[in-house]
């Protein structure tokens, strides 16, 4: 498995431009560089994108700020004996993370998407 994703900027067509609706601009499109594994059969947040089930049409924007909780601190020795002792050691691990943090992400189907930590 790999991570595509592509940002196609776009705006809604003006009065006199001979268009309706929206007014597309050049797409770009990055690969990961990694092999992404494959997450859990279950989630632990599902139900939490019932209110995010479509996409916002204009004017409306979504913005989602997610805090990710950096592997520095999470895929340490302190993290696994100090901070997070009662969390499944595989758990911690940025692979196992990656695939649960992608899927909530995605689910809340940002027009903007920040990422902190």
């Amino acid at each position: 498995w790999c991570l595509r994703a592509t940002c196609v900027p776009r705006r809604l067509a003006k009065e006199g431009e001979g268009q309706r609706g929206y007014i597309e601009g050049e797409g770009k499109t990055a690969v990961s560089a990694r092999v992404v594994e494959r997450g859990p059969a279950e989630w632990a947040g599902d139900g939490r994108h019932d209110k995010t089930l479509s996409h916002t049409v204009a004017p409306q924007l979504r913005v989602v700020c997610y805090n990710l909780l950096a592997s520095a601190y999470a895929d340490t020795k302190r993290a696994r004996e100090d901070l997070f002792p009662y969390v499944d050691e595989q758990h911690l691990s940025s692979e196992w993370r990656r695939q649960l943090q992608l899927h909530e992400i995605a689910g809340f189907r940002g027009d903007i998407v920040c990422l902190q930590e």
